[in-house]
């Protein structure tokens, strides 16, 4: 993984690409409004002569550094920065924040970060960008920073569909309410979850349904049964049932991350699977005994099967 900390001698960082076209933030859930950055810095990078696109992801969040309580992610770090080499970046890795660099006021972080350690030709921000202490360089001041070092900048103004503004946060809510499809057209591609398989109540192999419990590592939807495609380790994709939330059949109370990989039955425990979120097929429900609920879970993969088909069918898994 490249890691840049600019407030490392510059020979720690000989594998950072220098003069090239620049854009920093968090980009979490690298969703459209991150892909347009991405795709306007391509073409001003184009415009320069064809250089380098270099997306540098802020970790750890700097609001994680200042004691401020923060939810989880929508990607992984690992994720975040293969999406954003998707959209089209050269190369794309981490931007370390650290006490020092968040003590660096605007005019500071700009020549050191910018102008002496990337030597950058070109800069792609968005219209609410905001960076030094206290996030008091805004986008006007850049306007009046990058001419006198000769860096383009390039401002992108936020994205919107349909019901409004693309965001991070609009995401999370999305998916608080279980509406996976509404942030898929979000991200422009469908939500995933990651976590490592962990050992759970192993009520699913007795009554015919062998399931995945998975401690999550990203944003978990809101309860329900959704229709999902599980990647594994080997990069292999499958079909899942997974239900999310307590199981109030068997009188268990504690929220679960439960998958049901269709037509597999090999042991996960201890790899990290990734799940993505086409559909949410049902709201969670409680049933009168087992019987009732492996009736209702055959009929949820009979929900499940064509769905999860259709999205391999067309080669869209991401």
């Amino acid at each position: 993984m490249l890691v840049f900390d600019p407030t490392q001698p510059a020979h720690d960082h000989t594998d950072i690409p220098r003069g090239a076209v620049v854009t920093l933030g968090n980009f979490d859930g690298v969703h459209r409004g991150h892909a347009t950055l991405v795709s306007t810095a391509v073409r001003l990078a184009h415009a320069l002569g064809n250089l380098p696109v270099l997306a540098l992801a802020l970790d750890p969040h700097p609001r994680s550094l200042l004691g401020q309580a923060l939810p989880a992610p929508l990607t992984t770090l690992e994720d975040r920065l293969a999406l954003l080499r998707q959209a089209g970046a050269t190369e794309a890795g981490v931007l370390r924040t650290s006490p020092t660099l968040l003590s660096w006021d605007a005019d500071t972080f700009f020549q050191k970060v910018l102008v002496e350690s990337l030597n950058s030709k070109g800069l792609v921000e968005g219209e609410n960008f905001c960076f030094g202490r206290s996030r008091a360089g805004t986008i006007d001041t850049l306007k009046k920073l990058c001419p006198l070092s000769d860096i383009h900048l390039g401002v992108v103004a936020p994205v919107s569909e349909t019901a409004g503004e693309i965001s991070s946060t609009r995401i999370r809510a999305a998916l608080a309410e279980g509406e996976v499809d509404l942030a898929a057209r979000l991200l422009n591609r469908p939500y995933r979850l990651r976590g490592l398989v962990i050992h759970g109540a192993h009520r699913g192999r007795t009554i015919g349904f062998p399931t995945a419990n998975l401690a999550g590592r990203t944003v978990v939807p809101a309860a329900g049964v959704y229709a999902c495609i599980a990647t594994l380790p080997d990069g292999s994709t499958l079909p899942a049932a997974t239900h999310i939330g307590p199981a109030p059949t068997f009188g268990d109370t504690l929220p679960r991350i439960e998958a049901h990989l269709l037509d597999f039955s090999r042991d996960l425990y201890g790899l990290d699977l990734a799940l993505d979120f086409l559909a949410q097929v049902r709201q969670p429900q409680q049933f009168p005994s087992p019987q009732a609920l492996m009736a209702q879970m055959n009929q949820d993969i009979d929900h499940i099967r064509p769905i999860c088909f259709n999205h391999l069918h067309k080669g869209s898994a991401p």
